[in-house]
Order: C-alpha cells, then sequence, then structure tokens
C-alpha cells in the first residue's frame, strides 16, 4: 500500500490512526490540530462500520471500491489521501481506472452532460497517486487524459451550469496542468466565465440571482490561485459589460458568505441549515490562506464556523446533512465532505497549500511483491468474481512495477483471470435478466436450463443472482399444473373404466334374466 504523508504530520497522523476521543464542540474555540485530525479519525471509523468493516480493516476494502466511479465513492478516498492516511490506493485506482475504462468503451466518455465526472475522478486519481491524464484506455486503445476531456477539450464546460466550471477550473489547477493551443477552453477563458456569473449582491448561484452559500464557497475555492493576480477580466455583470479582477470578486463574495452566516455559526442553502455550507467555506477559506476560525468576518457574538459545524457531528463520530428532520443518522455525504474540511484545515495551518492543490503529492515506486505473487496464484488457481477487485490490483501494479523475471507470465495469466471473471459476471447478468422474463408461460425446459446454469455458479455468485425464489415458484406452478393433468386424466380413465364395468354388468344381467323370463311366459 502506498502512504501519502503531508509534511509536518507524518507522526500525528501514526498515532491517532487509533480511535481518538471523540471532538467535543465548545463555543468559541477554534479546533487544535490535533483534534482536527481525531474529528477526521472518526469520520473514517464511522464510515467503516457502516460498511461492516473494523478498525483495522482498510476502508477501501473490495467491497467499497465497487463505488469506485462514482460520487458515493470518489470523494472519501480524496479526504484520506489529502489526510496522508494509509490505505490500499492502488485497489481503488485499479477499480477507478477499469471503471473509466469500461465507461468509454461503452458510451466514448463518463457523461454526456455533466464535466464533473471527469473532474471528480481526476482529484481522485491524484490524491491517490495517479496521473489523471494517463489513466485507462478509450475504445481505440488510446491512453485516456481526462482533464483533457473534461476541461479544455471539452466543447461546452458550462452545458452542466456553473458546476462545470467551478470544478474545471480546479481541476486544471490541481497539477498546474497547461492548455495546448486550439483548446476549447483557456485557463483566462473560465475564469472570465464564472466571473460573468455573479449575482447582483456579489455571490454566485447554481440558478436565479441570489447568491448561494455552497456555490459562492466553490466559486472562491477556484479562483483562490489567482487572488494575488491584478489581472482585469472584461465581463457582463448585472447585465453590464464591466472590467475585475480576480480580487475584486473573491473579495465581494467573501462579504457575502460573512453577511449570510447565521448567528449558530452555520448556513442555509435552499432554505435548510445545513452543514455542507460550512464546510464549502471552510475550504474556501483555506484556499485563500485564511485561518477560518480567527478572522472577525466569520465570528457571530463569539460563534464560530467550527461551532457552526459541530453542530452536525454525532456521537458516533460521523456526521448528519441537515437539521431538517432532527434526530438524523450519520450520512455518507455529510461525512466525506467533514472529512475534506479537515484536511483543508490541517494543510492551511501547516503551509502545506490548498486542499486542491496535488504538487505536493509524490508517486510511491509500487513493486510486485512475494506476497502479491502468492496472492496471484491463489486467485488464479480458483477464479471467482469476488476476487476481482484483487485481480484488478495486482495487474495495476504489474502495469507500473519495474521488470522482474516472470512479470509477463503472471501479466497474461492475470489478464486471463480477469477476461475469466468477466465473463462470469456477464453469466450473472444473463440469467438475472432469464428470470426476470420468466412469465406462467415458461416452460419447464427452459426451468431446467436457468436452474443448470445457476447451479454451476460458485455460492459466491449464486448470491448475486436476484429472485432466484421466482424460478422455484415457476416449478411449483408448472408441478401443480402436471399434478392438476394427471388427476384429470386418471379420472377420466377410471370413469371409462367403471363406465365400462357398468355396461358389462348390465349386459351379463341381462343374459343372466333371459331364461327366467321367457320361463314365466310360459
Amino acid at each position: 500500500m502506498k502512504k501519502r504523508i503531508i509534511a509536518a504530520f507524518a507522526a500525528l497522523i501514526m498515532i491517532f490512526c487509533a480511535v481518538l476521543p471523540a471532538y467535543a464542540a465548545t463555543g468559541g474555540a477554534s479546533p487544535s490540530d490535533d483534534e482536527a485530525l481525531s474529528v477526521a479519525n472518526g469520520i473514517i471509523e464511522w464510515k467503516k462500520r457502516s460498511r461492516g468493516l473494523s478498525g483495522s480493516d482498510n476502508l477501501l476494502s473490495p467491497e467499497y471500491v465497487s463505488a469506485a466511479g462514482s460520487p458515493a465513492g470518489d470523494w472519501y478516498p480524496i479526504g484520506l489521501g489529502r489526510l496522508g492516511v494509509a490505505d490500499d490506493y492502488e485497489r481503488y485506482l485499479a477499480a477507478l481506472r477499469e471503471n473509466v475504462t469500461e465507461r468509454y468503451a461503452k458510451d466514448g466518455g463518463l457523461d454526456a452532460v455533466k464535466a464533473t465526472e471527469w473532474h471528480r475522478i481526476s482529484l481522485a486519481v491524484l490524491a491517490l497517486g495517479g496521473d489523471p491524464t494517463d489513466f485507462g484506455t478509450d475504445s481505440e486503445g488510446k491512453p485516456i487524459n481526462l482533464i483533457a476531456d473534461g476541461v479544455y477539450n471539452r466543447k461546452n464546460l458550462g452545458a452542466q451550469g456553473i458546476n462545470g466550471l467551478i470544478w474545471g477550473l480546479i481541476a486544471l489547477d490541481s497539477a498546474g496542468y497547461s492548455v495546448p493551443d486550439g483548446a476549447y477552453y483557456t485557463r483566462d477563458g473560465i475564469i472570465a466565465e464564472l466571473l460573468s456569473l455573479r449575482c447582483p449582491d456579489g455571490g454566485f448561484a447554481f440558478s436565479g440571482d441570489r447568491s448561494d452559500p455552497d456555490m459562492t464557497a466553490m466559486a472562491i475555492t477556484a479562483l483562490a490561485p489567482y487572488y494575488g493576480s491584478e489581472k482585469a477580466y472584461k465581463v457582463t455583470f448585472s447585465g453590464k459589460e464591466t472590467v475585475t479582477t480576480v480580487r475584486e470578486a473573491v473579495d465581494g463574495a467573501l462579504l457575502r458568505l460573512s453577511e449570510m452566516q447565521l448567528e449558530t455559526g452555520d448556513y442555509r442553502s435552499w432554505g435548510i441549515r445545513n452543514s455542507g455550507s460550512v464546510c464549502q467555506v471552510i475550504v474556501a477559506l483555506c484556499s485563500l490562506g485564511i485561518d477560518p476560525f480567527s478572522d472577525v468576518r466569520f465570528i457571530k457574538n463569539g460563534v464560530t464556523l467550527r461551532d457552526g459545524l459541530m453542530i452536525y457531528k454525532n456521537s458516533d463520530g460521523g456526521f448528519i446533512g441537515n437539521l431538517s428532520d432532527g434526530n438524523m443518522p450519520s450520512g455518507s455525504m455529510a461525512g466525506e465532505q467533514a472529512l475534506y474540511t479537515m484536511a483543508a484545515i490541517i494543510r492551511q495551518r501547516s503551509g502545506a497549500g490548498r486542499l486542491f492543490d496535488f504538487s505536493d503529492v509524490r508517486k510511491t515506486p509500487v513493486t510486485f511483491t512475494e506476497n502479491d505473487m502468492a496472492t496471484a496464484e491463489k486467485v488464479i488457481a480458483k477464479i471467482k468474481t469476488e476476487n476481482f477487485s484483487e485481480v484488478l490490483r495486482l495487474i495495476y501494479i504489474l502495469d507500473f512495477c519495474p521488470e522482474f523475471e516472470g512479470k509477463s507470465e503472471y501479466a497474461e495469466r492475470l489478464a486471463a483471470a480477469k477476461a475469466e471473471i468477466l465473463r462470469i459476471k456477464a453469466e450473472v447478468d444473463d440469467i438475472n435478466s432469464a428470470i426476470k422474463n420468466i412469465s406462467r408461460n415458461t416452460d419447464r425446459k427452459s426451468l431446467d436450463e436457468i436452474a443448470r446454469r445457476y447451479n454451476a455458479l460458485s455460492d459466491y455468485d449464486r448470491a448475486q443472482i436476484e429472485n432466484y425464489d421466482d424460478v422455484l415458484r415457476a416449478y411449483a406452478r408448472i408441478k401443480t399444473s402436471e399434478r392438476t393433468t394427471v388427476i384429470a386424466v386418471a379420472a377420466v380413465f377410471a370413469a371409462l373404466i367403471i363406465s365400462a364395468m357398468l355396461v358389462a354388468n348390465v349386459k351379463k344381467r341381462k343374459k343372466l334374466r333371459l331364461p327366467d323370463d321367457e320361463t314365466e311366459d310360459d
């Protein structure tokens, strides 16, 4: 496993990887670095428990990496990487690469509208030590450049709205990527378009002309690298062409954030008090190098942003998203936002740089160890779909590790294992499809074929078959029908026999009566 270590906090990270005391909110206080780490650790431990994992398990487990490439999966790895917490980074990168490659092969990209799919995945790749400019292969076998496809070569970065521009700029600056000549977008083009979307009150909004704390804070985070620049941009603001600098726009947005802050230290977004807004504001301030807990603009009657955030912390270490429903359970999205917020705080105080500045990340050389060889032999010997993430991890390591005797052989064998697992996965999907199409007209032969294919699977893969009870019920209907038919045939046959016996009996009686009748006539 790789270990991403934040400068000056390596020792603390190792200390606080164990379960730490819950962080207690006290009015007006600013969290220490130790406390920020404790909060982060509590979130990680809660997330593990929510996935059925123990404290000693990696969060990026085989079960977790199934969500790689989705909003539900990618943000926790970003938080882990930014905190320097050791975990199974290669496993997640391998699953993420597979997800990207599959989506490019199937759809020609990640999403028709949401450019943020590229941006989020790029940040996850960077946080774990990967390279988003060479991540997987497209349908033609060419390397996938997530930054090019998701940012500067995207024909309409703003099709998703302001989100696409904000996160496109963040992704572009995440590792100081250059924009080639002839690209659809330049840095200045993105900045100018973003500045033109300011609301009349100085903030930013997803829609409408009334600013929202989330969008305002995220816009500040995106513009933070340019705060010190005096470059002027010609933009349309409030229906008028004007000239502004990033600094002027950001200062106005900060003032608006201060005005929107509640006396409780938190924010309302779309009319609902929530933790996510507080997180975004803290990240924005940290991105500017501002201590979010001592700046007087964000202290209301002695109540800080820290106090506003800790309103949403549960005793289990997790966070809730909002206060609309009273005693709510901890939520995954609220936890991931609080997690990377703690990372932003620690990085700001240590001088490590902005949360989404990955220039400090260094790739750790990977090797195909003896344990990896033993694992490879094990998964190749008995191929099961439950080992898919392990096979992907081993292939990923082989792609980047130095040459060694037998490397090509392992690569071929693992590639064959992957192909077989994909075949089994397709078989599972096909069986599930066949079961969905079962009707009252399905015959026994078809059911027998489904049952044969089902029984050929491993116990683990059988568990992936949905609604197999439908097959059993269909069998029961056929057996009932067959039983009814047998009974009916038997009844008809019995009736025929009884009828025949009655006829025979009548005839016999007639024969026996005939002599008696003749005697009486005499």
